[in-house]
């Protein structure tokens, strides 16, 4: 019956996200909506646009990213902040994030993680306040606008320590992927 209540929550979080005509307020409702939705004490999404170059057919001879079959590998790739919202501590003044080589891929133009510990431990070096995620964090990227350089990162976070279960990470990267659907909309 949870499972069933959440799958009925995420079901009205995505209409009121679709009916948010602007970015700010689509941000402001997924974040407020997620923290019932997956028992968390804050969630953050944070717009970022990278300074690496899209993937192309001609970029095997770069030297920061090679495309094989639309992934994008090396690095590291700074993501300079775009736009962001939160409900929790997190939300601080973030300048850059760099990601470590291989921390995030693209393929077929969606971004994914490949190394979560990494990216967490990123985040926390990023944000200065490593001590934020000491207990859970969980996050999905996303793809927003209409090139692969930018990206939507969505975490949520627990002060203590319980981990999110997968389900919980099903339902952030339902999230994660109406975020981007309705921001990409919205910029038409």
């Amino acid at each position: 019956m949870r499972l069933v209540r959440k799958l009925e929550e995420l079901i009205e979080i995505n209409s009121l996200i679709s009916s948010a005509l602007d970015r700010d307020s689509i941000l402001k409702s997924i974040t407020l909506s997620t923290l019932a939705l997956l028992d968390t004490h804050g969630a953050e999404i944070w717009l970022l646009e990278s300074s690496a170059p899209a993937p192309s057919a001609q970029s095997e001879s770069e030297e920061n990213a090679t495309d094989y079959n639309g992934l994008l590998v090396g690095g590291p790739h700074k993501f300079q902040l775009v736009a962001c919202a939160g409900t929790g501590e997190a939300l601080a003044t973030l300048p850059h994030m760099e990601l470590p080589a291989g921390c995030i891929q693209f393929h077929e133009q969606q971004p994914f993680i490949e190394n979560r510990d990494v990216l967490r431990k990123s985040m926390a070096q990023a944000l200065g306040e490593a001590d934020i995620f000491n207990g859970s964090v969980e996050a999905a990227f996303f793809a927003f606008g209409s090139t692969v350089r930018q990206v939507g990162l969505f975490t949520v976070h627990r002060l203590q320590a319980r981990t999110f279960q997968q389900e919980d990470h099903y339902f952030l990267e339902r999230l994660a992927i109406q975020a981007g659907i309705s921001l990409h909309n919205s910029a038409r």
